[in-house]
């Protein structure tokens, strides 16, 4: 009887051991899965946190890319209609140059054509006034110089070249530094409007964005409002 107990409380023994391992091991198991859970919803959520970054990266220098090439446009825009005023302006006031160099040119032909008279005059006065020396048998018209050379005339053509070449390389650079200054001028005076396009090119983009959808999920309904200038 004595050993029949002992075998009994034994078993018992036994059996409750058995049953806190298994509850145990259950136990275990059960918080291994939620560990395994846990890791595997930490995973997912880091993998779509980086994903959400990426995305509003990329949205971000989408809005930069915009605004800088709605920028480029108005500016190249406005420039190119500058540049084709000052062309038409360039070309008329070449159109009055010629006419005033074809003017000069007509009053010129008529000064030399007098200044040709007048030395025809004088050269047969001079042949008359010497034709007593033909009976002698000189040549006559070999002593009559049309244009005597004059050291003076020449040192003096020479300083005017001088001066002029130097006064056309001042003016070179004189109308390079004001077209350098007159384009410094006019993208200082862009950068308003570029301003204003970039703007609006950016609401466009934000009124498109959020036909997409993409503003309802929070990626865009976080950006400050836009101000936008009408002052053009």
């Amino acid at each position: 009887m004595r050993r029949f107990r002992m075998k009994q409380r034994e078993d018992e023994k036994a059996a409750k051991a058995a049953a806190e391992a298994a509850a145990k091991a259950a136990k275990q198991t059960r918080y291994e899965a939620m560990c395994k859970a846990a890791r595997k919803a930490r995973r997912q959520h880091a993998r779509q946190r980086r994903q959400e970054l990426r995305f509003a990266q990329d949205l971000e220098r989408q809005r930069l890319r915009t605004r800088e090439e709605a920028g480029n446009r108005w500016v190249e825009k406005r420039m190119l209609h500058t540049a084709e005023l000052e062309s038409i302006a360039s070309q008329i006031k070449k159109e009055k140059a010629d006419e005033r160099l074809d003017h000069m040119r007509q009053h010129w032909s008529r000064i030399e054509d007098e200044q040709l008279r007048r030395k025809a005059e004088n050269r047969a006065l001079q042949l008359e006034r010497l034709r007593p020396l033909t009976a002698l048998g000189t040549d006559v018209a070999s002593l009559i110089v049309d244009q005597p050379p004059s050291p003076m005339m020449q040192r003096m053509s020479a300083i005017a070249h001088i001066h002029q070449s130097s006064a056309q390389k001042q003016r070179q650079d004189l109308h390079k530094e004001l077209d350098r200054a007159k384009r410094s001028q006019r993208l200082a005076d862009l950068s308003c409007t570029r301003q204003t396009a970039e703007n609006r090119a950016e609401q466009n983009w934000l009124l498109e964005m959020e036909k997409q959808g993409l503003a309802a999920h929070g990626h865009l309904s976080t950006a400050p409002p836009m101000r936008l200038h009408t002052t053009l």
